[in-house]
């Protein structure tokens, strides 16, 4: 009986999924988000946080 169970979760989680995945607009809507997210959090590390200098690099040396 417990397996029966079981195997019926398992099915009602697959149709589940496969709704959710045949939704376009859906899918195309959290892909683009997703993109954007990254590329935001990109910029934000690219130009707001502060790299650590070089360790080869001496303090006189105007490199940094």
């Amino acid at each position: 009986m417990a397996c029966t169970s079981i195997g019926g979760y398992g099915y009602i989680g697959i149709c589940i999924c496969i709704n959710f995945f045949s939704k376009p607009k859906l899918m195309q809507e959290i892909i683009t988000y997703t993109i954007v997210f990254l590329a935001v959090v990109f910029l934000i590390r690219k130009f707001f946080v502060t790299s650590k200098n070089d360790k080869n690099c001496n303090k006189g040396c105007n490199c940094g």
